[in-house]
């Protein structure tokens, strides 16, 4: 009793446990690029890997073959399937629907389907073991090369 009042009665806490953090390479990038490590992302960056961390989206279990165009190419290079310009966003994919956003692990970043490519790529892709094929687009030619990834829509 404190001066005539009885004492609240205290009960223990009962605080879950955080879970820990995935160690997942798609939940680490949202996590380290949402922290600003490369900087302020544009809108649809961010938007993207919110998503991915609300979602608990991770790394598939396969790979994905990854080739390059750019506005070297001609047109092709310069415009989407739509008409619209290229931009840093923009990727081709012959096997994912229109606008379906893919995470690549290396570079770690996002593209969103907004082309189409040649059905030979598709083919190349299985030969060497990847589930399809995705071309980035860049500003310059790069190599070709063989990745992790993820998919947010259009599955």
């Amino acid at each position: 009793m404190l001066g005539g009042l009885s004492a609240p009665q205290l009960t223990p806490a009962t605080a879950k446990p955080t879970p820990p953090l995935s160690s997942d390479p798609l939940q680490v990038c949202a996590r380290e690029a949402l922290a600003g490590k490369w900087g302020v992302l544009p809108e649809w960056k961010s938007r993207l890997y919110k998503l991915a961390l609300e979602r608990g989206l991770t790394v598939r279990p396969g790979l994905l073959f990854v080739t390059h165009y750019w506005p070297g190419e001609g047109r092709d290079g310069q415009v989407d399937c739509r008409g619209n310009r290229c931009t840093s966003a923009t990727a081709a994919c012959n096997e994912l629907p229109y606008g379906t956003a893919v995470w690549l692990d290396n570079p770690c970043g996002w593209r969103i389907v907004r082309d189409r490519g040649a059905r030979r790529n598709d083919r190349v892709a299985r030969r060497l073991g990847a589930d399809f094929w995705l071309d980035r687009w860049s500003e310059g030619p790069q190599e070709n090369y063989i990745t992790k990834y993820a998919v947010l829509g259009g599955d």
